[in-house]
């Protein structure tokens, strides 16, 4: 079954530009997700970048669960000069122009002059700062994405697209605030693709006041400007309560200057922006329009998302799918409908977007009989016992960019899989390299990435996560104190395992100096094995994503490895490889297609020292015959005759289901497919 996808995002640029990805990666943060905040774990769209490292080549046509295509081009000088880059960004326009309801090509020009034709563009600066650029460009992204999500529907749609996105600027005239921040951010909106609907402008006199109201707040998304006298207006009220009771996107620009006397009920649940009537400076008003384009397009994302899961049995039948998080307002709404029916109201399940609700206002809620979901949550508890394995690593920068990917999407990746298993009950077992000064926002040290998760999450008080259980191979454990495990007792759980019989005086030897020498690199080959079969033995599944492919430590690349052990014990296996790296060259075996760098040759060539540390490793092997040989072309054959037929026969996945998972890039797939699979086999009662 084809996973829908309401929108993708795809942003390219030239190689020889580089403060471009600097810019796409702004639009990645803002459009897809964070997986280190409980309350708002982020909208889910997927974006990718351009190949700036590969070959120009045509731009695959979107998959038909895309639903709607935005394409994001960064034109400078040297894309309009290079005939090839060129040639791409007209097969793109090509591509548009045959979907134009669906499909966007925002051109944005990164200087003077280097915009032509009658496509939608827009003209930056070339002086302004790369900061300044980005926000720009996020700017509209965000309001052709909420275009293309809200679908309206304007004449002589073939050849002119869908309608623009429309802003109703709700607001007081009894409050001299309200009206300058309508009009100013009125005239901030003038130049981007958004209509408006501001009362003094589009009223005129003689209409139908209340009809006219009504129907404009029908197809826009409601702006209620919150100044001190809002609440107090009947018709500020009616218009939140109509965009309310009709599902409109809502955003709360908070600008009381004194007091408030009574809130509403009306302007709960709402994204709410602080603004100072008093200092309205373009950089202040430009951040008031990226959140209201941010925030319209999660609540449209939501809503299309949400729907797509229900019209394709991804969630429970008949659930009622709610655009924001429940309120009592939706409940008293079905319980009174339901008793006007004589049907009863219990066990009614609300599907809403990310995140969950926290426990105290999850309780409120449950005593009317509900079950609440989220797209995340909508797996229950299933999996509660079962201690799952991660095969994860970083992989190298010129494969991600070949990729359209960056160590954002895979550091991404590995936190929202495992985010997934842990909310439906459960362990996750990984076997890393402790970082011991902490990462930072985008390091790719994924045992620090994943153990801060879950210490992130548990702080909030909306979940309870277990621990990390963290394997650490001798050496890389040398200098991790009792006191810095101690302050991480709750989120990480750390196994130190010992040096090996053959390192014998060498047990307090760190890895920077046994990596010099052929012998040390085969003890941290030995020691690095040992702790993979223990990893094996201990887990009931396994995911693989990423890993090096060469210049690794050790004596294969250890998601090869790892996966391996797995089918060893004949365990569940879930390969991730269209993020690249080594789980990318075990799927290309699965799939019957070659890998180039699992081959001793390649391994040769491209990781330093390594035909030496298997030198060493085959003489002690001489000594003791009962270690495993370390033999590519058996691997290779391997994993070429285990295929799609033998993922399938233990992970719950049929083998088209199976063939997704190996090539999809799509972070969401991906989770669907490994939550499938692992939700079909896992008994709670096993032990393992």
């Amino acid at each position: 079954m084809a996973i829908p996808i309401p929108l993708q995002v795809d942003i390219f640029w030239h190689p020889d530009d580089g403060p471009c990805g600097e810019i796409a990666k702004t639009v990645y943060r803002a459009l897809n997700r964070d997986a280190l905040d409980p309350c708002l774990p982020g909208i889910g769209i997927p974006v990718f970048f351009s190949s700036p490292t590969a070959a120009v080549r045509e731009p695959a046509l979107r998959a038909p669960e895309v639903q709607c295509d935005l394409r994001v081009a960064l034109l400078t000088s040297a894309f309009v000069l290079d005939e090839h880059w060129q040639a791409y960004l007209a097969l793109n326009r090509h591509q548009v122009r045959k979907n134009r309801n669906h499909s966007t090509l925002l051109e944005c020009g990164l200087g003077h002059r280097l915009l032509d034709g009658p496509e939608l563009g827009i003209q930056l600066s070339p002086n302004a700062a790369p900061a300044e650029l980005a926000k720009t460009v996020l700017e509209h992204t965000l309001l052709q994405a909420c275009r293309l999500l809200a679908g309206r529907v304007r004449a002589n749609p073939a050849t002119r697209g869908a309608a623009p996105l429309k802003l109703f600027l709700s607001h007081t005239k009894r409050d001299k605030a309200g009206r300058t921040i309508a009009t100013r951010l009125k005239n901030q909106l003038e130049s981007l693709a958004a209509d408006r609907f501001f009362d003094e402008v589009s009223i005129q006199p003689g209409d139908d006041i209340r009809g006219e109201l009504d129907a404009n707040i029908a197809d826009a998304a409601l702006v209620a400007i919150r100044t001190d006298r809002f609440v107090s207006s009947p018709w500020c009220r009616r218009e939140v309560a109509f965009a309310k009771r009709h599902g409109r996107p809502i955003v709360v620009i908070d600008a009381l200057t004194n007091a408030e006397p009574r809130s509403s009920p009306l302007l709960a649940n709402l994204p709410t922006l602080r603004m100072n009537p008093g200092a309205l400076e373009p950089d202040e008003l430009r951040r008031a329009t990226n959140f209201l384009g941010l925030e319209v397009l999660r609540f449209l994302h939501a809503s299309r998302h949400l729907a797509l899961l229900a019209e394709n049995s991804l969630v429970p039948p008949g659930a009622t799918v709610l655009v924001r998080p429940p309120e009592t307002r939706d409940l008293s709404l079905l319980i009174g409908t339901t008793k006007r029916h004589d049907t009863p109201a219990t066990n009614t399940v609300f599907l809403y977007p990310d995140p969950v609700l926290g426990p105290e206002e999850a309780e409120d809620l449950e005593a009317y009989g509900v079950t609440l979901l989220t797209p995340s949550g909508r797996w229950g508890h299933v999996l509660k016992g079962l201690r799952l394995g991660l095969s994860v690593g970083t992989v190298d920068e010129l494969t991600l960019r070949t990729l359209g990917l960056s160590d954002l999407h895979l550091t991404d990746a590995v936190r929202v899989l495992s985010r997934q298993a842990l909310a439906t009950g459960a362990n996750l077992v990984y076997g890393g390299a402790l970082e011991l000064t902490g990462p930072s926002d985008d390091s790719t040290n994924l045992v620090s990435a994943l153990f801060e998760m879950i210490g992130i999450y548990n702080r909030a008080g909306t979940v309870e996560f277990p621990p990390l259980d963290n394997y650490t191979a001798w050496p890389f454990w040398q200098g991790v104190s009792l006191d810095w495990l101690a302050t991480r007792r709750h989120m990480l759980r750390v196994r130190r395992l010992p040096a090996p019989p053959a390192a014998r005086d060498q047990a307090n030897a760190d890895v920077t100096s046994l990596r010099k020498t052929p012998w040390g690199r085969c003890l941290i080959g030995l020691s690095l094995s040992t702790t993979r079969r223990q990893l094996a033995a201990a887990t009931a599944a396994r995911i693989a994503l990423g890993g090096a492919r060469h210049r690794f430590l050790g004596l294969l690349p250890g998601v090869v490895e790892e996966a391996l052990l797995t089918l060893d014990h004949r365990r569940p296996l879930y390969v991730i490889g269209g993020f690249g790296g080594a789980a990318s060259e075990l799927a290309a075996l699965l799939l019957g297609r070659p890998a180039p760098s699992l081959s001793f040759e390649h391994q040769a060539k491209y990781t330093p020292g390594y035909t030496e540390t298997i030198a060493a490793y085959q003489a002690h092997r001489s000594a003791h015959p009962g270690l495993p040989p370390v033999d590519y072309p058996t691997i290779v054959d391997r994993l070429a005759r285990h295929g799609l037929a033998g993922l399938a026969a233990a992970n719950g996945l049929n083998e088209e289901e199976n063939r997704t998972l190996l090539t999809t890039r799509n972070l969401d797939v991906a989770v669907h497919l490994v939550m499938s699979g692992l939700t079909r086999i896992w008994d709670p009662k096993q032990k393992r």
